[in-house]
């Protein structure tokens, strides 16, 4: 079977690398007893990592085909919006100060 992909030594150097590190971390972890609750964490920040590039993804492509639902919005902003797991709309952060208590009326 013939490879369609031919990855350079650097690519396979940052794999290998990156695998390494991996399996440290997970051994030192189990050794100390924390795994399970970070493993948990890991697959958790994996899972939005993962759902930000898709959305940054498709709003790239949206804007590459001219989607009118989207050209109204500044392309840089919006990326850099999509790319910040800590941003919140203006709207919700004035109810959380307004209603402190996070009771929905």
């Amino acid at each position: 079977m013939f490879l369609n992909y031919k990855p350079s030594v650097a690519q396979l150097t940052n794999w290998l690398s990156a695998l390494h590190k991996s399996q440290i971390s997970q051994i030192q972890l189990k050794k100390s007893g924390k795994s399970d609750e970070n493993s948990r964490r890991v697959h958790n920040n994996s899972r939005v990592q993962n759902k930000k590039l898709r959305q940054i993804k498709a709003a790239k492509d949206l804007y590459r085909k001219g989607d009118e639902r989207i050209i109204g919005y500044e392309k840089r902003q919006l990326l850099k919006m999509l790319a910040n797991r800590s941003y919140h709309l203006p709207e919700i952060s004035e109810l959380d100060e307004e209603n402190p208590d996070n009771i929905s009326q």
